[in-house]
């Protein structure tokens, strides 16, 4: 299991409770991260298992060894445990795309785009190696209803599309994608994306995300490329 989000949570402690936290460093401190730590372990093994909806917060307890109490000490609800859970990928995720924003902006020819994806790729690639669990929870739950605990992913699912269409439209303007209507097409790069990257997690598909995104790549540009 990636720990790396996790960990990032409890370091920052974005999302969580700020009642009571000890001085940083202390035992207190600690003992909170720890519970934090294995609180957020339990629910995303019980969550990549059975998905988020069907877990309740009395079988993540159960499953950490806890007393129910003690959720409550840290979360509001099962929907603050995920945020919390998904908050610094969240935060990388929007970052990245900001970055390629810019950058496709700037772009006047099809080496400036291609450049400007592979960054976004290599950023997202890392950022999935190193918490692929987390990961791989958004891309499982992503595509249902933003009803419940799910309301969160479904919020950032939403982000990355309107930023994929919004980066489509900024490269048919320069003349670097052909002319075609940017929600078809970003949601079908978001689509395979989504299901290549989560299919890579799940070993159905024996390639690394890095290779991935970059034969996405390659059928971006040259596959919509602007007509001569």
């Amino acid at each position: 299991m990636s720990n790396k989000n996790l960990q990032n949570n409890e370091t920052s402690g974005k999302g969580a409770p700020k009642t009571r936290p000890g001085q940083p460093g202390g035992v207190r401190a600690r003992n909170r991260e720890e519970r934090i730590r294995n609180l957020s372990k339990a629910a995303l093994e019980l969550f990549l298992a059975r998905g988020i909806e069907p877990v309740t917060i009395d079988e993540i307890v159960d499953h950490c060894g806890v007393a129910k109490g003690t959720f409550y000490r840290y979360f509001d609800d099962k929907t603050h445990l995920v945020k919390v859970l998904l908050d610094p990928v969240e935060d990388a995720m929007k970052q990245a795309l900001e970055t390629c924003r810019n950058a496709v902006a700037q772009a006047r020819d099809r080496a400036a785009l291609i450049q400007a994806y592979q960054n976004l790729a290599l950023v997202l690639s890392q950022l999935i190696l190193e918490n692929s669990d987390v990961a791989c929870m958004y891309l499982q739950e992503n595509r249902s209803p933003a009803v419940g605990a799910r309301e969160p992913i479904c919020a950032l699912s939403a982000v990355v599309l309107e930023e994929s269409i919004s980066l489509t439209r900024t490269a048919q303007e320069h003349g670097l994608q052909r002319a075609m209507e940017p929600s078809i097409s970003a949601r079908a790069v978001v689509g395979a994306t989504e299901s290549l990257i989560l299919a890579s997690l799940n070993q159905s598909l024996t390639l690394p995300p890095v290779q991935v995104y970059a034969t996405l790549i390659t059928l971006v540009v040259d596959g919509i490329k602007a007509e001569n």
